[in-house]
């Protein structure tokens, strides 16, 4: 399969995203973020947190007795509802137009690493803003690679999976990864 690298804002257009152009999160991403979370029944610590279901944050003892698959897509709706009106508040604010598939990689990129991206001044937020491209991009992106210090090759594989490199369907694996732009260059 070919690697295919992007720049995120090629296809954005700054132009006003009224209330009723509020985008959800597609189904083919929520199934993406639970191919990348994988599903626990029972409470595990992840870095910071207890996360539970598909990585949605909980307390230890909240569900002691576990939870099913279906609980847990529950739970990971409920928090991406909350995300979304966050990604379309921070689109609005900034004039940003996004397609589906830049909001849904948003979302994954914010499901996994939370919304601090869009409150405090980072390489990524600017990226994102001024519609960077290509290295600049990527540059911005992998900046979110790292916990406690220390590269988390886990978070470098999901960070690119969420926008830099998106792989194209192949027969052995079938799948496809969201990428945050319509438009991108082919490397190898």
């Amino acid at each position: 399969a070919g690697i295919i690298l992007l720049g995120f804002c090629a296809g954005i257009m700054p132009q006003e995203v009224s209330a009723a152009e509020n985008l959800k999160t597609s189904e083919k991403c929520i199934a993406l973020i639970k191919e990348f979370e994988g599903f626990s029944a029972r409470a595990f610590y992840d870095y910071n947190q207890y996360s539970i279901g598909y990585g949605t944050a909980c307390k230890y003892n909240e569900y002691p007795n576990g939870i099913t698959q279906e609980k847990a897509d529950e739970l990971l709706r409920a928090e991406l509802k909350k995300s979304e009106e966050k990604v379309n508040a921070f689109a609005s604010k900034y004039g940003l137009r996004l397609s589906q598939q830049q909001f849904d990689a948003l979302m994954s990129f914010t499901y996994n690493l939370g919304t601090n991206w869009m409150n405090n001044e980072s390489t990524f937020r600017t990226a994102v803003i001024q519609g960077a491209k290509g290295n600049d991009f990527i540059f911005a992106i992998t900046m979110w690679c790292n916990a406690g210090g220390k590269v988390i090759t886990g978070l470098v594989q999901r960070t690119e999976e969420n926008g830099i490199v998106t792989y194209t369907v192949t027969s052995s694996t079938g799948r496809t990864a969201l990428s945050l732009s319509d438009a991108f260059f082919e490397v190898s």
